[in-house]
């Protein structure tokens, strides 16, 4: 049995600490070879000034088996969203920052009326690059494959 399970596009990973970094990382790039994959990360502004998020960028721009990394910034203003584009600029992936704070995700939240995932910034987060990372072509690539990271 593996060690991920996958419904359509979203992948799971368990069992993670049983095995070795590297045999997780090799099954990682052997699936990455049929179908591109992408992390979706969950950010409050405030984590750029911890050692937390910096050193998580550090890793991942190590990873070879990610195509792309979809960026939920929540509790941003404009000029922190403009300065978190710099932060994340340094990632060799193809990345997109979704400012959730901005006007046209609150546009977009204010569309969905009472059935919001306002509650968590988190799973609001999850939510909008979930659907960024499905619907979003990367040059007439297949579609992605997303694993979600929460910390």
């Amino acid at each position: 049995m593996t060690d991920f399970y996958q419904n359509g596009s979203i992948t799971t990973l368990h069992n993670l600490g049983e095995r070795s970094t590297a045999d997780l990382e090799q099954d990682l790039m052997q699936f990455s070879e049929r179908r591109p994959l992408g992390l979706i990360l969950p950010s409050l502004y405030s984590e750029i000034d911890t050692p937390a998020l910096p050193a998580i960028i550090k890793e991942l721009k190590s990873v070879p088996y990610l195509s792309q990394i979809v960026i939920g910034l929540d509790r941003a203003t404009e000029e922190e969203y403009r300065h978190s584009l710099s932060f994340f600029a340094d990632l060799p992936q193809h990345h997109r920052v979704l400012w959730n704070d901005g006007p046209r995700l609150k546009a977009l939240d204010k569309s969905f009326g009472h059935w919001t995932w306002r509650q968590r910034n988190s799973a609001r987060a999850v939510m909008s690059g979930t659907a960024w990372a499905m619907f979003w072509p990367q040059g007439g690539q297949r579609p992605l494959r997303c694993m979600i990271a929460t910390f």
